[in-house]
């Protein structure tokens, strides 16, 4: 239901914005330190079929749209898997979200590429499996806003 997902979707962004979401998970480790996060936007599996629609390009680029109110909230963030159709859908999305964008590098789908730009900047430790991480990753937290 696209009605319940950008519910779901502007409540994640209010709560990243406003600090409330780290805040609802605990940490028995250490204390939060940072209102500075990390995005991983992953275009993985992105095709022309999910855009034969007007609905659904509209969707993706208010979404985009929306992000930039995250952009005092994050540190950088990486945009991985962005085939041809991805780089597209980012240039239509430059104007509305250029502060944001400046903070991200654009991999293509060659995980040989990205990964290891990945593990430059973010342990190991932190990642999943899917991203270079180790096989026994936990998430710290897990989030069903999306």
């Amino acid at each position: 239901n696209l009605k319940t997902f950008r519910k779901n979707y502007l409540q994640w962004i209010e709560d990243i914005r406003s600090g409330s979401l780290l805040k609802r998970f605990p940490n028995e480790t250490e204390t939060w330190v940072s209102d500075f996060g990390v995005a991983i936007i992953d275009f993985g599996g992105l095709n022309l079929q999910q855009f034969f629609t007007e609905a659904a390009t509209k969707l993706a680029i208010t979404n985009m749209n929306d992000l930039q109110r995250l952009h005092s909230h994050l540190s950088y963030g990486f945009i991985i898997n962005a085939n041809p159709l991805a780089h597209q859908l980012l240039n239509v999305a430059k104007p509305l979200m250029a502060n944001l964008l400046e903070r991200f590098e654009i991999h293509g789908t060659n995980s040989k590429k990205w990964m290891p730009a990945l593990l430059r900047k973010i342990p190991r430790s932190q990642l999943p499996t899917a991203l270079g991480g180790f096989k026994d990753f936990k998430p710290v937290a897990t989030c069903d806003y999306i």
